[in-house]
C-alpha cells in the first residue's frame, strides 16, 4: 500500500457503518466506538483500520471515484522535498 493510498471505496464505508450502528459498542450521541474510542465516520474510510471486536477486517483500498479524489487530494498535501 502506498502512503497515500489508503481509502475505502463507499460499498465498504456503508458495510462497515452498518456492522459500527447495529453493534452493542456503538455511541449514538457521539458516533464513537466505546471499544476503541475512534469516530466511527472517519474510522471507516481508512482501509488499514479493523473493528477491536472483530466485526470487520481491513481490506485493500478502494478505487471508485471518492477513493481517487481523496487520495489525489492527500498527495497535494504531503510535505515536498
Amino acid at each position: 500500500m502506498y502512503k497515500y493510498d489508503m481509502f475505502t471505496n463507499i460499498e465498504v464505508r456503508l458495510e462497515r457503518a452498518g456492522h459500527c450502528q447495529r453493534c452493542e459498542f456503538y455511541k449514538r450521541s457521539t458516533k464513537q466506538c466505546t471499544q476503541c474510542g475512534c469516530l466511527i465516520n472517519l474510522k471507516v474510510i481508512i482501509a488499514n483500520e479493523e473493528c477491536p471486536v472483530g466485526k470487520w477486517k481491513t481490506v485493500e483500498p478502494g478505487n471508485d471515484f471518492m477513493s481517487s479524489i481523496a487520495t489525489r487530494v492527500q498527495e497535494m498535501l504531503k510535505p515536498k522535498k
